[in-house]
């Protein structure tokens, strides 16, 4: 019986549905699974054994052509290996080569703790089929990891660094609209603790992950973009 650990972390939902049906295929391929989110781990301090399990898989909606920032202090968090075969899934907002490259960080930082990464896959939608195929793919011993030209490569690497700089400043640009009740769910549900009251008001600062978790849980959708109040248009409740 193989032992597989899952870690993901989720903004508005879809990682987290893929999750669960990459979970729910490996139990019924006779596995045992743990599936647990990072921001848990992280709040909680605690300590990893990848030693564990025989697959580690690691979990995460591409955001700015990159890795969220609580994703990279999760694997910077993670005890040196000498091997542990690993597999990533990010989700996006369209499965396309420019986003082939979202996941060369994890990659990276991974392989220089000795983890070994076989298997790579992006999902634009929680596809049933295709999580349950990557499941038997994973422990046939498949590999699969998404490579484009060197020239796209570049350029989507120059994307990343310029979002990375940007993406933790779009906390400051929300607020809480008059119709917020103060209830405290997008400060209990952000993962990155950017959210907090002070003096009657709901306050976001600068270690935002942009993942609009805050956005989704209001429920009088109090929460809006200020300065880049065009965005207001395209958000969406998944």
């Amino acid at each position: 019986m193989k032992t597989i650990g899952i870690f993901y972390f989720s903004g508005r939902g879809n990682t987290e549905l893929v999750a669960d049906i990459i979970r729910d295929k490996f139990e019924e391929l006779g596995c045992t699974v743990d599936l647990i989110r990072m921001e848990d781990i992280i709040k909680a301090g605690l300590h990893l054994d990848p030693d564990q399990y025989d697959y580690l898989g690691i979990g995460c909606p591409v955001i700015g052509f990159g890795v969220p920032r609580l994703v990279m202090e999760f694997i910077g968090d993670l005890p040196n290996s000498d091997g542990k075969k690993t597999f990533l899934f990010r989700t996006t907002g369209g499965v396309a080569p420019m986003n082939y490259n979202a996941s060369r960080p994890i990659i990276r930082s991974m392989v220089k703790k000795g983890y070994e990464v076989k298997y790579e896959r992006i999902f634009f939608e929680a596809t049933k089929s295709t999580a349950e195929a990557m499941s038997m793919e994973i422990l046939c011993g498949e590999q699969r990891v998404l490579k484009t030209g060197t020239g796209l490569q570049l350029l989507m690497g120059m994307a990343r660094i310029l979002s990375s700089g940007v993406l933790p400043f779009m906390g400051k640009n929300l607020i809480a609209d008059p119709s917020c009740t103060h209830c405290g769910l997008c400060i209990k549900n952000c993962p990155s603790g950017n959210i907090h009251e002070k003096a009657g008001r709901i306050r976001f600062g600068h270690s935002c992950s942009s993942c609009m978790r805050c956005i989704d849980s209001c429920p009088n959708q109090a929460i809006r973009f200020r300065i880049l109040s065009f965005l207001n248009n395209n958000l969406q409740r998944y």
